[in-house]
């Protein structure tokens, strides 16, 4: 499979993003590889952004098509670049959030668990690339919250968080969280 596809550079980017800001934040003594990291991800960036779709979206190696899970990936991962000081048209981020933003379903249209998270990821997509996703979150949890997998509730709390919006759904998110947290005996 082709190395350059979206699919692949935003996994790529994601990973490499987190590694870069976790050795500056530490303040780890690996500049070797933060040099290296800065330099894949500064490579990446424009290559990701290049793959953009004319909708906004990104697609699989193997498809002219966006695909709602690959584009939300994508989304974060060049939000993620911008956060670390990588150049990103906002005229990109704009556009895949736009699309991101035609993704989300009316929650009374969700089936199931998987719709249900699916819906949470794109709304912390959002979150993170500026959005202000505080309904869609309070409509989401008030609807699904029992669907709601561990991940997703997570994802929820750090989107209320991204947008300054803690409150009753965020603790209660919290809440689900640690009642769901199995204790062993070495803790």
């Amino acid at each position: 499979y082709d190395l350059e596809c979206a699919g692949t550079l935003s996994d790529r980017l994601l990973h490499n993003t987190s590694i870069e800001e976790a050795i500056s934040q530490l303040e780890l003594d690996l500049s070797g590889m933060q040099t290296a990291l800065q330099a894949r991800n500064a490579a990446d960036t424009p290559k990701l952004a290049g793959l953009q779709k004319a909708d906004g979206g990104w697609g699989w190696c193997f498809s002219d098509n966006s695909d709602p899970w690959i584009s939300g990936q994508a989304l974060l991962a060049l939000t993620r670049a911008t956060e670390l000081g990588y150049e990103v048209d906002a005229a990109v981020i704009n556009s895949g959030a736009d699309y991101l933003r035609g993704q989300l379903q009316p929650v009374n249209r969700l089936g199931d668990a998987s719709e249900v998270n699916r819906q949470a990821f794109f709304i912390y997509v959002l979150a993170a690339a500026g959005d202000d996703v505080a309904d869609d979150a309070d409509a989401l949890v008030a609807e699904h919250r029992a669907l709601l997998d561990p991940y997703a509730k997570a994802l929820l709390a750090l989107a209320y968080e991204a947008n300054g919006a803690a409150g009753d759904n965020q603790d209660a998110l919290l809440t689900d969280l640690n009642d769901e947290v199995v204790m062993s005996a070495t803790g």
